[in-house]
């Protein structure tokens, strides 16, 4: 007979085959729990399958990253439980997981334009914060990245306007998913205001893992996070938008796209959250043998996990500076990436207070070949990469100095607001460069 809840028998048999009896147990939210055992011995994901196959517990995935391994299942009954092994730590956990779903995994369709990517211009008149990046698939559908902040004010209609654009003429605006590394209000406020205001936006599923509210103290969650996290959680149930919650070594597939989950806060168990920004889900985003790296705003203690997990999987092509150039992840991280292109969301002005402030700024440039701020303008690569060229769209928004002013008490010489108009208005028409 099945067994209608099965985690502490399979807890128990865990300690005896790991021989083990310290377990480290850690909200993930959701219903979710993670327990894990530290000082390992060495499994393979053979072992792992097999001990886990006596359980019934439903249809297996497998997945494979140098040390790391996860050996997931899902059933009607149970959700998903999740065997992750880490050999980069001898770290062994189990995620119960009673409310996850399956992927979906939708066929790429038809073929209507080429699978291209954008680094997305949001309007940082007042803000020198946010991130937007969109992937069209074949089918003309999208896949994005967050959104932008609440100060971007319009961003939600400039973003619809974008995507209507650029959808092939005929066929609905669709959002194929809509991903988001973590719950910041600059990272989620947009997409809030599309799901609510720009009713022909077909937002079909959205991907997230953000860290339980009940699990943080205000000093690293204030009032203004809860209140945004909140009305998106209530916002997506209302509008009945399919939500997954994504896991460390999770893979899915959105059409073109392969998606991979790199690490999650959940990582960082036993460790606890002391920074907002180290909730940050990272993902690894591949089309074909293109790779681009995206690691939201998570920090240094993020930045240790993936670059003791994945010392050869984290070269890519492309990589996103993490926390916008300000304190995130290391020059050991640029290093391992190793990108041709590095991508900056964030202004001109923040990038020239910033640059030098953090060393992996200037690793990350001196790697690449290119250097694209978000300010300067919308930048789109087209697949595959070594076949097209960049093309770097005019340069829509000028910072608002007085705006800036008022808000955030920064001032500019005279000198240096010439100099950034002059850039400005030097960027009004396309510019093209080589990959």
């Amino acid at each position: 007979m099945e067994c209608l809840n099965p985690t502490d028998q399979i807890l128990n048999d865990l300690k005896h085959m790991l021989k083990n009896d310290v377990v480290l147990t850690y909200d993930c939210g959701d219903g979710a729990v993670l327990y894990r055992f530290r000082n390992v011995p060495t499994l393979t994901v053979d072992e792992m399958s097999s001990f886990a196959s006596r359980f019934g517990l439903g249809d297996e995935t497998r997945n494979e990253i140098e040390s790391v391994f996860s050996v997931s299942y899902y059933s009607d009954v149970y959700g998903r439980f999740i065997f992750l092994y880490d050999g980069s730590d001898a770290s062994f956990s189990l995620i119960a997981d009673p409310e996850g779903k399956p992927y979906p995994d939708p066929a790429a369709g038809e073929p209507k334009c080429p699978v291209r990517f954008w680094q997305y211009e949001i309007d940082h008149s007042l803000i020198d914060c946010g991130m937007c990046y969109i992937f069209q698939l074949g089918d003309g559908s999208f896949f994005i990245i967050d959104s932008a902040h609440q100060y971007s004010v319009r961003d939600d209609y400039r973003i619809a306007d974008f995507l209507r654009q650029h959808t092939p003429e005929g066929m609905p605006v669709t959002v194929s998913g809509w991903f988001f590394t973590h719950g910041h209000d600059d990272h989620i406020a947009k997409f809030m205001d599309v799901l609510q205001y720009q009713k022909d936006v077909n937002v079909e599923a959205v991907y997230e893992n953000f860290v339980p509210e009940e699990s943080l103290p205000t000093s690293v969650f204030g009032t203004q996070d809860r209140t945004f996290t909140r009305r998106f959680c209530t916002l997506i149930k209302e509008k009945n938008v399919p939500r997954y919650k994504t896991h460390a070594l999770d893979t899915f597939r959105v059409k073109d796209l392969k998606i991979t989950v790199l690490c999650t806060h959940e990582d960082l168990c036993p460790e606890p959250l002391e920074n907002y920004n180290d909730s940050s889900t990272v993902i690894m985003a591949e089309v074909g043998d293109d790779k681009i790296c995206f690691p939201g705003d998570a920090g240094h203690v993020l930045s240790a996990i993936l670059e003791r997990r994945f010392p050869k999987y984290l070269s890519c092509d492309i990589v996103q500076q993490a926390h916008h150039g300000h304190f995130g992840t290391t020059p050991a991280f640029y290093d391992l990436a190793h990108a041709n292109a590095v991508l900056f969301p964030t202004t001109k002005i923040k990038y020239d207070e910033e640059f030098y402030r953090y060393p992996a700024n200037g690793r990350s440039v001196e790697i690449a070949k290119h250097c694209f701020i978000a300010s300067d303008g919308t930048v789109e690569f087209t697949f595959p990469l070594k076949e097209n060229r960049i093309k770097l769209y005019p340069d829509e928004v000028l910072e608002d100095f007085n705006g800036v002013l008022r808000l955030w008490n920064y001032s500019y010489t005279e000198e240096y607001k010439n100099a950034l108009r002059a850039r400005f208005e030097g960027r009004q028409s396309v510019e093209y460069f080589d990959w």
